[in-house]
């Protein structure tokens, strides 16, 4: 099982190059990544990936470090990592490389050399103090070096299709559906709104959004109507509709996961179908992620953790997730839970001031949550959670 989670890592990085999405593909959710560069030492094309993170997303161990490397010469190597006062060096253990091949590789490329492993750091060691990693062979030499960084904000991806209704005003027949998503470019979210009708008459009908304050209105432009003929498959019958689709992007300043309705209207100011996009019921998929950097408070300024908001919704049921992880919190200590400026309970930080929840206490609805605080007993904000 391991071998085969390497080898499906590092495919990715022979074709594509190294990339931090190589382990995220393959359930680590990292705090810290190091990039693993070739020293003198190592062979040529030596190459490398660490990071600090969990086999599960979220899982209530403690957090390892996960090592992989191609390109090293066949043998056991050594993990050391030193922390930041640059001084205090620990050596985590030893894991071997070897050669491994698939029948499904080219002839160009039968074999990589290909190692790694799973460590865990020693008891009082916080991978927030951890600042760099070296692999080093069985002569001392070493291979491979690297320096952690934490992991950005995410872009928030949202994925949500709806069903439009039609008004009194729309002719007998017709339906709609709407969609609203984002994609990651440049590291900036573009969202899209995107909308197909059937039975509509012929003509030239424009979409608007509202936000969630019910009062701005946002045109997002127009599309025409048209009479479509379609042979279904196998060509043993034929349809004709008048059918209109169309994809407009959002305007700047208006975000995706504050879009709530829908409407099209028709070309003498008639509005013809509608959708709610807040209305889980109308809702035939809807999925939306969030992974973000806690943002430390005055009290705890080397604070470092992550927390993720997952939400889905499908024909109307809801598959939700929140977890978050946090380091460097106020040790041995009960502290406040906020979600959205209120008090939800409590959370307690273990003596490293770790602390982890799972989910957030029973009643809080996941769809309405945009900030999680944590504040200690005199008032101090220890760190935020914004989504």
């Amino acid at each position: 099982m391991i071998k085969k989670r390497l080898v499906a890592v590092f495919t990715t990085l022979v074709i594509a190059s190294l990339t931090i999405t190589s382990f995220a593909d393959n359930g680590v959710t990292s705090l810290s990544v190091a990039v693993l560069a070739p020293t003198t030492n190592a062979p040529a094309g030596a190459q490398g990936l660490a990071a600090f993170g969990f086999g599960d997303c979220f899982s209530t161990n403690a957090p390892n470090l996960h090592v992989g490397t191609i390109g090293l010469l066949v043998g056991t190597y050594s993990v050391s990592v030193t922390d930041v006062t640059g001084t205090n060096t620990y050596a985590l253990g030893t894991f071997d490389v070897q050669l491994w091949s698939h029948d499904d590789w080219t002839n160009a490329m039968p074999s990589l050399a290909i190692g790694g492993g799973e460590f865990a750091l020693p008891d009082g060691v916080s991978p927030t103090n951890i600042v760099s990693i070296s692999i080093s062979d069985s002569n001392t030499l070493v291979d491979l070096t690297g320096t952690f960084t934490s992991p950005t904000n995410a872009v928030p991806q949202l994925d949500e299709e709806i069903l439009l209704t039609a008004t009194n005003d729309a002719p007998t027949g017709t339906v709609g559906r709407a969609s609203i998503e984002t994609d990651e470019e440049d590291g900036n979210a573009a969202a899209s709104v995107h909308v197909g009708t059937v039975g509509l008459l012929v003509g030239t009908y424009t979409v608007s959004v509202a936000d969630e304050t019910g009062t701005n209105i946002f045109p997002l432009g127009s599309f025409a109507v048209d009479i479509r003929t379609n042979q279904c498959e196998g060509g043993s019958w034929w349809t004709t509709n008048p059918v209109g689709r169309a994809s407009f992007p959002l305007p700047d300043g208006l975000a995706a996961t504050n879009v709530t309705t829908i409407s099209v209207t028709d070309s003498n100011g008639v509005v013809d179908l509608v959708g709610d996009f807040t209305n889980a019921t109308n809702t035939g998929y809807c999925a939306f992620a969030e992974h973000v950097a806690l943002e430390p408070g005055l009290v705890c300024t080397n604070l470092q953790g992550n927390a993720l908001l997952h939400l889905q919704q499908r024909r109307g049921k809801a598959h939700n997730q929140f977890a978050l992880v946090a380091h460097g919190a106020p040790a041995n200590q009960t502290l406040d839970l906020l979600v959205n400026g209120a008090t939800a309970g409590t959370v307690r930080s273990n003596r490293r001031g770790d602390l982890k929840l799972n989910r957030l206490p029973k009643g809080i609805n996941l769809l309405h949550v945009t900030t999680v605080q944590v504040r200690d007993p005199h008032g101090n904000i220890v760190f935020t959670a914004n989504f």
